[in-house]
This record gives structure tokens, C-alpha cells and sequence, in this order.
């Protein structure tokens, strides 16, 4: 199906995002047989065939809506990139700095105020946190990782549990195979066991996804410093480490991904005219 899509002069630019959108990444595409005529709705951009399909051809109106629809829907796609990118962008100048001045969780919070997030104060961040816990009747700081940051101010581009840890090395790499087409930069990546939780945000280096996070640095880029730091490392080796750490410790292991998202933000006094441009 891909490979269909990816020669589309219209849509093969943003061909993964329209697989994995939430009205086609469900779909039996390994049941699709050769020779199989596919369908995309240009109005929905629902993938179809079989006798199923909407094979109908669309009005000019129709056409014209499609491409307003489409050109809506790129814009605001290329709008969270470029507020997802300046994310990772705010994280990464911090690199070098100790452990002990910025944690992995406080690092996260330093690139969202970067951006104009408001964390602290009355209707800030923090506040939002607080009061999710407490509606669960959990302790105040319940949500102070990376998956309460994701829940309040992003949206879940991936979400998976493992609750008994086989071959840490196999799993890992399955993991990476299903996250390879979602990865963005300035997403916010979540790893937690029962007793243990780091989170950190997702960047590049050359054609490798890399994982800018606090913390002991045990596969730096730059070679030989594996100190604990604010550092950069390659995902795949940190995705790695911790199913070897739940494995370890015969703990479930959950990963979440997560991107920003402007319907959230808003709540946090943010607004796109409003954050700092980078020099």
C-alpha cells in the first residue's frame, strides 16, 4: 500500500501520516490481494477497496473542497512539525549541562517554557498535572514524567505495553520498526516500568534517530563521555536499555510517544505568535 501511495504526486510527501491516521491505520492491508484496485477518498483521505470502495468520481465542488480539506490539513500537519521541531531545537541547547542541574523531566519542561508553554502558576502546566492526579486519587507528583506531559499538553502517536519481557534485543527492534515511519523530531518519548520512568525528546543526526535525554550517557554520539548529562544518544540503544532494565528488575514495560498539540496548549496560555523565534 505504501509503496501505491509513496508514487502519488499529490499525497506520497505525507504517504506514512495518511496510513497511520486514525481512519486507516486499522485497515487489512496485508490481506490486500495483487492486482486489488485501491481507493483514497480525496475528501477524507480514507483509504478503501473491494466492493466496499467509494468508487465514485467526485464532483468539481467536491474536488475543490478535497483540496481545501487537504490544504487545511498540510498546513496544520506542517505547523505542529515546525512547533515539534523548535522543541527538539530548545532541548539541544542544553546538551552538556550536569544531572544535577536539569534531570530528564525537568529538561522536558525547560524546552516547553522555551516555547512559551506557561509550567508554573495559576492555570499553568504543573497545576493541570496536580489536578489529574488528584482526580485519580494518586500523590500530587503522579504526573510529573513524560507521560503525564504528554496526556496534558500532546497527543499519543504510539502507546504499547509489555508485560513480560522475552528477548529484550527482538522486542526492541520490533519497536523501533513500528515507530520508524511515525518519528519526528521534538517528539516526547515516555519509558516506564513499576519502579522506574526517564522520558526524553526525539531527534536527528544524519539518516539516525536519536534520543536527546538527562542521564548517564551510555551510548553518547560523541564517543567516550558517559557521564550523567544532558545528553544525546542513538534511540535505537536507549529503546534497547530499557527492556534489558525491565528484564532485568521482571517488570512490565510501557512506551509512549507523543507529540505537542495546539488544542492543549492553548490552555497554558500558549499561542503561535506568541513564542520566541529562534536566533
Amino acid at each position: 500500500m505504501s509503496h501505491l501511495l509513496i508514487q502519488h504526486r499529490q499525497y506520497g510527501r505525507d504517504c506514512w501520516r495518511i496510513i497511520h491516521s486514525e481512519q486507516n491505520r486499522h485497515k487489512p492491508y496485508t490481506k490486500v490481494q495483487p492486482g486489488t484496485a485501491i481507493f483514497l477518498d480525496p475528501e477524507t483521505l480514507e483509504i478503501s477497496w473491494g466492493p466496499e470502495s467509494t468508487q465514485v468520481q467526485p464532483t468539481a465542488s467536491a474536488m475543490q473542497a478535497a483540496q481545501s480539506h487537504w490544504t487545511d490539513e498540510h498546513a496544520r500537519i506542517n505547523g505542529l512539525d515546525s512547533l515539534s521541531t523548535r522543541l527538539a531545537n530548545a532541548v539541544e541547547a542544553y546538551i552538556g549541562r550536569s544531572y544535577e542541574e536539569i534531570d530528564c523531566y525537568e529538561l522536558v519542561v525547560r524546552g516547553l517554557v522555551t516555547l512559551g508553554i506557561r509550567y508554573h502558576g495559576t492555570g499553568g502546566l504543573r497545576e493541570n498535572l496536580v489536578k489529574m492526579a488528584a482526580r485519580e486519587g494518586l500523590p500530587r507528583n503522579a504526573y510529573f514524567n513524560g507521560e503525564g506531559l504528554i496526556e496534558a499538553s500532546g497527543t499519543k502517536v504510539y502507546s504499547k505495553s509489555f508485560l513480560r519481557i522475552k528477548d529484550s534485543e527482538a522486542q526492541a527492534r520490533e519497536v523501533m520498526n513500528e515507530l520508524n515511519p511515525l518519528l519526528k523530531k521534538g517528539l516526547i518519548v515516555s519509558f516506564s516500568t513499576h519502579t522506574k520512568g526517564h522520558t526524553g525528546i526525539v531527534s536527528r543526526k544524519n539518516s539516525d534517530w536519536t534520543f536527546i535525554n538527562s542521564g548517564k550517557m551510555d551510548h553518547p554520539l560523541d564517543i567516550g563521555n558517559k557521564a550523567k548529562l544532558v545528553g544525546e544518544e542513538a534511540l535505537s540503544e536507549e529503546m534497547k536499555d530499557w527492556f534489558e532494565l525491565a528484564a532485568s528488575l521482571k517488570e512490565s514495560l510501557k512506551i509512549t510517544v507523543g507529540r505537542l498539540d495546539e488544542k492543549k496548549l492553548v490552555t497554558f496560555n500558549y499561542a503561535g505568535n506568541r513564542i520566541p523565534e529562534e536566533a
